[in-house]
């Protein structure tokens, strides 16, 4: 980072000067931790409450998340194309995620994650394997309301277009200096801002061009009602 007192200093006032733009609610309301998983994967470079619009749709395509979790990523890519970006990684990302959670513990839940602390939360979502640091810390955030600063490569961008961080600067090491500039209550209002600006910047342009081509699944995807559901989620 660069001199780090100013450029504390300079996020501040940023901050300051845009906090009315962050979204009343900057990620839809969700009862369930998983659920929050699911729309972090997603949401990574786009707007969350455009990506739940593609996740309400995987819902109504399947019987439960465990019927989600043995779709091809192909099916679910078709599906999610319109309202996220990188459909194909993101849906391929989300089939792991639920099959590794799966394997781990037979059945498809976070709510035990609800008893552990927040490093136990954050050691067990990374031990996954399958999780973004972006999608790790939304999950903390959004789900358990954890002090954690989700941040993407599009957020990272506008950081370093505005001036507020080196342009080499990496992922990683922005996220952590930034955890120690936003306290707790104003992380969900940072997140709000920073996401909303980046896409409007960068993502929403990109996400109005024609999708990519995704190649169709040899059965056409459609409600599979005749596989049992294991009611995984509780």
């Amino acid at each position: 980072m660069k001199n780090r007192s100013s450029s504390a200093a300079e996020l501040a006032r940023w901050f300051s000067q845009h906090k009315r733009q962050a979204p009343k609610e900057p990620w839809p309301v969700l009862n369930d931790p998983l659920e929050h998983l699911c729309l972090a994967i997603l949401s990574e470079n786009g707007l969350p409450h455009r990506c739940l619009q593609a996740l309400q749709r995987l819902h109504r395509h399947v019987v439960d998340l465990n019927d989600l979790r043995v779709s091809t990523p192909a099916e679910l890519a078709l599906l999610l194309q319109r309202d996220v970006r990188d459909s194909v990684a993101r849906a391929t990302s989300l089939v792991r995620t639920l099959n590794t959670l799966y394997e781990k513990e037979n059945k498809v839940s976070l709510r035990e994650l609800k008893t552990k602390n927040k490093k136990e939360r954050q050691d067990y979502l990374t031990s996954l394997g399958t999780l973004s640091p972006y999608a790790v810390a939304c999950t903390l955030l959004m789900g358990f309301n954890d002090h954690v600063i989700p941040l993407d490569e599009s957020m990272l961008q506008l950081l370093q277009k505005q001036n507020l961080v080196e342009a080499d600067a990496d992922l990683a090491t922005v996220q952590q200096w930034l955890q120690k500039q936003i306290n707790a209550k104003d992380a969900r209002s940072f997140y709000g801002v920073l996401k909303a600006l980046s896409n409007q910047k960068s993502v929403a342009g990109k996400m109005a061009t024609r999708p990519a081509k995704i190649q169709k699944p040899k059965v056409a995807a459609k409600k599979r009602s005749n596989r049992p559901s294991s009611n995984p989620t509780k």
